[in-house]
């Protein structure tokens, strides 16, 4: 067993609770873009439509990788 300070645990269990809560919110993201993902195929769409979902797919796409990008492992001892 390891013996890790204990400021170093708590800071590794605070991330681990930031981690968390962004997977919750990846998880809503991810669910809302598969929403509008079916709905675009399940309808015709005009042009502007299509362009309108197609953006806020984007946005959320963006907003997911800013959520993993902050919240990724910063730990060299994470096996």
């Amino acid at each position: 067993m390891n013996n890790y300070p204990e400021e170093y645990l708590r800071q590794k269990l605070e991330w681990t609770k930031q981690r968390m809560e962004a997977l919750e919110q990846i998880e809503i993201k991810l669910h809302h873009m598969k929403e509008l993902a079916s709905y675009a195929r399940d309808n015709e769409l005009s042009q502007a439509e299509k362009q309108k979902i197609n953006d806020k797919l984007h946005e959320l796409q963006n907003d997911v990788n800013e959520l993993d990008e902050k919240t990724r492992v910063p730990w060299v001892d994470n096996q």
